[in-house]
């Protein structure tokens, strides 16, 4: 307390110094440590820290708290003796005096105090963070479903704040890293999901790819068969939809239809042109809709299956139409004997089923209907003539005049116009021409036909039967040449009768049984009407041939037998004389009477014994093996 008007400055008391110190230790009321804000720098010469007028430490000053106890109590007593000496000359009282010197401890405390909650707020921060880390680290080995490192976790925990936060952030990285890259993967697979279901036109995600919680590879795995089958879907569905462009593309050609709707333009520039390797399937351009390309999505696909079924039934109907002209026009060219070339030349002037192509058929039917209507007569007249000459060939009598149409023969109902025009009226020569008598006599010569038809298995049996009879009959009149088998085409003479007879004897038996069934089965089936051939029912001209040639065959083996007995009465007379019929003359005689020969008389005795000589020399001559002895024995042979 300086004396008044004095300048002299007391010492700041050793106690307020001390005081001061001790509250600079203490720290804040709430009795927290105060921490140094630098770096401590331990033998620093700070040197005398008024210096230079009162400037305060540099802010990089370090120092420790030994260090920093006596330069706090040198500050003070600094500061004091300063303010002493300013307090000297305003006049401050001891009170007022007292009370500044209040104020620089409370200006200290509160500094350290501030200090102190600086540093709480520093290790809260660090708590949080472990706190956080450790969080991060359980959710990420919950989610990569790893277990948790305990060891590492422990040896953080045994570290100070700052390096037990470096250790967990440590580990948390490797982890986020490895979560990163499972995410990254996951979210990719499910980024190509979403584009495919969007290309296929789905407003729905497959649940398979909603949920990306789970970072395993197990994960990774349902994604990617997830994702696989959405892009076996859309190669189906790409494939799909390029089949039915290309169905609806050729309709459309065929039709020559166009492009008349914005749907039918895309179908016209929707393909790409065919590849080498893709084996000529068609391929979309592009799986996008645009103006010239369809898309791939179901709403397309309805689309096009519409559009296929619009086309097919119009299809169908202009191929109905057309057929039905078409057969139409062959029925008139056929009628109006129009040339193959006129024929050609319109058939080459048609193509597809275009519009065109109906117009031009309706023209040539308009065409050849007016020529119908100018031949008239000829047509009828010409069908008349076709007519009997069919009647002729089927042995059907012209009169009376009966058709085969009635009574529902060949299986067919007649129509109330075909019974109101009789065919008998039909072919009068003086019948007026007009349609509905050209159309009846059309009707009875389709019937004629369809007759002719039914009969020509039959015919081609018949045919053949005839060609084995014939060949028959050649082989009896070759066989009746003796010396056809000598000399130097005998081999193969005999080698070509050979062959004859084996297919007489092998195909003509057969031959016979099915054609006498077939035409069994023709009269069963025609009301009892004979099958006729050659104005003959060939049923009885086949039990008439088979009669005819066994009584032929009957001829030939008598005659060998008479031949033979021939034969032996010969060699009997030669054998004993020529005497009128030697010692078996009476049996001779027995056995010629019972075989139809005349009987020997007396008087036929004496001619036969008056020639005796002769016949002996003939007999003879005969069983020397000369003459026709030995041509007869060889034939019979």
């Amino acid at each position: 307390n300086p004396s008044p008007g004095g300048s002299a400055t007391a010492p700041l008391p050793n106690d307020v110094v001390a005081a001061a110190a001790d509250m600079a230790m203490a720290g804040s009321p709430s009795g927290g440590a105060i921490l140094d804000n630098g770096v401590g720098v331990g033998g620093v010469d700070y040197g005398n820290p008024m210096a230079g007028g009162g400037a305060g430490l540099d802010e990089g000053f370090s120092c420790t708290v030994d260090e920093a106890l006596p330069m706090v109590a040198t500050i003070l007593q600094q500061t004091h003796a300063e303010l002493a000496a300013i307090w000297d000359e305003v006049g401050y009282s001891a009170e007022e005096r007292e009370r500044q010197v209040g104020q620089i401890v409370t200006g200290v405390r509160l500094v350290c105090a501030d200090k102190v909650a600086e540093e709480r707020e520093l290790r809260a921060h660090f708590l949080n963070g472990i706190a956080k880390e450790e969080a991060e680290i359980h959710d990420l080995v919950r989610r990569l479903r790893e277990p948790l490192d305990e060891v590492q976790m422990d040896a953080a925990r045994a570290n100070n704040l700052t390096a037990h936060l470096a250790s967990l952030e440590s580990y948390a990285d490797e982890l986020r890293q490895k979560r990163d890259r499972v995410s990254d993967a996951l979210l990719d697979l499910k980024a190509r999901g979403e584009n495919l279901v969007h290309l296929l036109g789905e407003e729905v995600v497959p649940p398979e790819l909603g949920d990306v919680e789970e970072l395993t590879e197990g994960k990774i795995h349902n994604f990617q068969e997830c994702v696989r089958g959405l892009e076996l879907r859309l190669e189906e569905r790409k494939a799909n939809v390029a089949l039915l462009v290309h169905a609806a593309r050729l309709k459309l050609l065929e039709l020559k239809e166009g492009s008349r709707t914005p749907l039918e333009r895309q179908v016209m520039g929707s393909l790409l042109p065919p590849a080498e390797d893709s084996g000529g399937d068609p391929r979309l351009k592009s799986m996008t809709p645009s103006e010239d390309c369809v898309g791939v999505s179901g709403e397309y696909v309805a689309q096009l299956e519409g559009l296929n079924e619009r086309l097919d039934a119009e299809k169908l109907a202009r191929q109905g139409k057309l057929a039905g002209l078409g057969e139409e026009i062959s029925v008139l060219w056929e009628r109006l004997r129009v040339s193959a070339e006129e024929q050609l030349a319109f058939s080459s002037s048609v193509d597809g089923l275009g519009l065109d192509t109906l117009a031009k058929g309706e023209a040539e039917f308009a065409r050849l209907q007016q020529l119908q209507i100018e031949k008239m007569g000829e047509l009828v007249v010409a069908a008349q003539d076709r007519i009997r000459a069919l009647w002729t060939d089927l042995s059907i009598p012209a009169e009376p005049v009966t058709s085969l149409l009635d009574g529902g023969a060949a299986g067919r109902k007649t129509t109330e116009d075909e019974e109101s025009v009789t065919l008998a009226s039909c072919m009068a020569s003086d019948v007026t021409a007009e349609p509905k008598v050209l159309h009846r006599l059309e009707l009875e010569l389709r019937a004629l036909d369809s007759r002719i038809s039914t009969m020509r298995p039959i015919l081609q049996k018949i045919e053949a039967r005839e060609q084995l009879l014939r060949e028959r009959m050649e082989l009896e009149e070759l066989k009746k040449n003796p010396k056809r088998l000598q000399g130097r085409g005998g081999f193969q003479q005999r080698q070509k009768e050979e062959k004859m007879q084996n297919r007489i004897t092998r195909k003509l038996p057969v031959l016979t049984d099915a054609l006498q069934r077939a035409l069994q089965r023709w009269e069963e089936d025609n009301d009892g009407q004979a099958f006729m051939y050659e104005g003959q029912p060939y049923l009885e001209t086949i039990s008439a041939s088979e009669e005819e040639w066994k009584r032929f065959r009957a001829g030939q083996a008598e005659s060998r037998a008479r031949k033979k007995r021939e034969e032996q009465q010969a060699r009997r007379m030669t054998a004993y004389g020529s005497g009128p019929m030697g010692i078996n003359g009476a049996d001779d005689a027995q056995e010629n009477h019972q075989n139809g020969a005349h009987p020997v008389t007396p008087s036929r005795s004496k001619s036969m014994s008056a020639s005796g000589s002769n016949f002996t020399s003939s007999a003879r001559k005969m069983m020397s093996g000369s003459g026709r002895s030995l041509s007869f024995q060889e034939d019979f042979k």
